[in-house]
């Protein structure tokens, strides 16, 4: 089996998307009702793309491998008292994942409908 090398980043910005969209969609409400509804649905979206770019090599059956770590990435969380915070995953994580970040998409597009 190959290794598929996938970047770091696509691990973060899965977990970071939903976050920047909650703090960035209040602020967009200024601009009208419908530009903040679907920058809300951008972000989910662009956190199931990223998600669906780290199953790719999952479906195609090569081994997943960030850098040859067991922990692919890791940044300082409380660096006075040496705690880390990091991403471990393995190929069922992924598949579930993907599960959520397209029940996630799919509730969101519902939504903008729903809530008019």
């Amino acid at each position: 089996m190959a290794t598929a090398s996938i970047p770091s980043i696509y691990l973060w910005l899965v977990i970071i998307f939903p976050f920047v969209g909650a703090l960035v969609t209040p602020l967009l409400s200024r601009l009208g009702g419908r530009v903040r509804d679907y920058a809300a649905v951008g972000f989910s979206g662009l956190s199931a793309l990223f998600a669906f770019l780290l199953l790719i090599p999952v479906l195609q059956g090569e081994t997943i491998s960030v850098y040859n770590s067991v922990i692919p990435t890791s940044v300082p969380w409380i660096s006075e008292l040496g705690i880390n915070m990091g991403v471990l995953y393995d190929p069922f994580t992924i598949i579930i994942v993907n599960v959520v970040t397209s029940i996630a998409l799919l509730i969101m597009v519902y939504s903008l409908d729903y809530m008019r």
